[in-house]
């Protein structure tokens, strides 16, 4: 796949592992994307917070337009907003949405439960991220909407989040477990409740009082479950779209290749398959030019570090090879170098930029 054809579609999901520059990559795509006239928002899911470093993000966004961007160099046509994933505040804004009745809102929003779902359940902060990015989809503010996920293990979560969410609010077993207190609860008698076997099982690992909370939130959980079912079946449908990519980003070893394309197929039957590999921060073959001007110790000091980095090259090539050859047909493989210097700012993210571009029109 071009890269053009990349950043036509609607939606772009960068996967995998930690520490091979995913949110560096989502970045730099929504860079590109400004450069095409395309209003993009790249929002990071990524707890580590490195797109606010890069960024300078504070208050969890930020809007550069395009002379701002033209003033480091890079020749946007249209602004990039970026913003941090807050997973509270997005299940608020969900349940804004969601729950139009204010005290049932303002109960949901204040249960201590809700907290522990929004913030600890697997999947949740992910399903709270794919409903927003579901209103700015059809909301029309953005061309191109890129979402920098967490490492592998955790970025896949927001395949299965809405399922999972769903199987919290709407679990058969927990609901049966739960009637009596419900019930009781509704009738005012709560003591009577208390003499059930399972229920007297289960107080004395949980104690009453979670119980009680437990069953009040399940109450409250009843008027979601139309809604979550309803948008489970809207993001199973925009993740099989085809206005949807996904983009695996690795590193150049064995681990990180295995895994790519551990991921590659465990995506392929969750959503769509992706169309483009990006291998990362690849040791460069370097050599001396002939006409470096480089005095005898310098190109000594230079040729030592050349036979430091030559045979980690040369394994890195052997490694994406064999990568390469794993891929399906009509996955794109980009590689790209280690860029000089960090990429902390709008300066570094330029280069790679630059860099990302080239590459990927060698790729393809």
């Amino acid at each position: 796949m071009n890269l053009d054809g990349l950043l036509l579609r609607r939606l772009v999901f960068v996967l995998g592992p930690g520490g091979a520059g995913k949110t560096s990559l989502s970045a730099a795509l929504g860079l590109l994307a400004a450069t095409r006239g395309r209003r993009a928002l790249v929002l990071t899911l990524d707890p580590a917070r490195r797109l606010a470093e890069s960024l300078m993000i504070s208050g969890g966004e930020r809007r550069f337009s395009p002379e701002e961007l033209q003033a480091q160099g890079i020749p946007a046509r249209a602004p990039l907003e970026a913003a941090l994933f807050d997973p509270r505040r997005g299940w608020g804004d969900l349940l804004a949405r969601e729950v139009p009745d204010l005290e049932a809102r303002r109960r949901l929003l204040s249960h201590p439960f809700f907290g522990r779902l929004s913030e600890d359940l697997a999947g949740s902060r992910e399903y709270a991220a794919l409903a927003e990015i579901l209103a700015l989809h059809h909301g029309g503010r953005f061309d191109l909407i890129i979402l920098d996920t967490p490492p592998s293990a955790h970025g896949l979560d927001f395949l299965d989040a809405a399922e999972k969410v769903l199987s919290v609010l709407d679990h058969d077993a927990l609901d049966w477990v739960m009637l009596p207190v419900r019930l009781a609860r509704r009738a005012g008698r709560l003591p009577s409740w208390t003499s059930g076997y399972l229920v007297r099982t289960l107080a004395r690992f949980t104690g009453m009082a979670f119980l009680e909370e437990l069953a009040a939130f399940l109450d409250l959980g009843t008027l979601l479950l139309p809604r979550v079912r309803e948008r489970a079946a809207q993001l199973r449908a925009v993740l099989q779209s085809a206005d949807s990519a996904f983009v695996l980003v690795t590193r150049p070893g064995e681990g990180p290749a295995a895994e790519c394309l551990d991921l590659l197929s465990a995506v392929t039957r969750r959503a769509r398959r992706p169309e483009v590999v990006i291998v990362n921060r690849l040791t460069p073959a370097a050599t001396i030019p002939a006409d470096a001007g480089l005095d005898e110790a310098t190109r000594a000091g230079v040729e030592r570090v050349l036979r430091v980095l030559s045979p980690i090259a040369a394994r890195e090539r052997e490694i994406v090879a064999r990568l390469s050859a794993g891929l399906p047909s009509g996955v794109s493989l980009v590689q790209v170098p280690a860029i000089p210097g960090e990429i902390a700012d709008l300066a570094g993210l330029g280069r790679l930029l630059r860099e990302l571009q080239r590459r990927w029109r060698e790729a393809t």
